[in-house]
């Protein structure tokens, strides 16, 4: 039995909604939404690892925290989305985040990779 690699369109604009979701929650500092984002034992392996809405919504709360004033940005680019199997999409894209003081031109503070198992 194979299974069909393609994603409906409606499956793409849901997960394209995800990653739009999460970067604006994120930069909002929206714990509950961020966290969301989330399945319950998801997991964000970056400068450490956070598993769990709970502690992934505490790492927001903290994050924020440290900003002080700041606002922060993220953008996405070239999503590149591949059905593992029937439950299961890999998902990869480019990322660039800023921080910016109100009123002025954000300056770019991390970029790289997003590598998801979307389930």
């Amino acid at each position: 039995m194979s299974i069909d690699t393609e994603l409906s369109a409606a499956d793409q604009a849901e997960i394209t909604n995800l990653y739009g979701r999460y970067n604006l929650a994120s930069g909002a500092g929206e714990a509950d939404t961020y966290a969301d984002c989330f399945t319950p034992d998801g997991t964000l392996q970056g400068l450490r690892l956070t598993q769990g809405r709970e502690t992934l919504r505490a790492y927001k709360v903290a994050e924020k925290a440290a900003r002080n004033h700041l606002y922060r940005q993220h953008w996405n680019g070239s999503l590149c989305l591949e059905r593992i199997d029937a439950a299961t999409v890999r998902a990869r894209c480019y990322f660039m985040a800023f921080n910016g003081v109100p009123d002025q031109a954000p300056a770019m503070t991390h970029c790289g990779t997003y590598e998801d198992v979307i389930v």
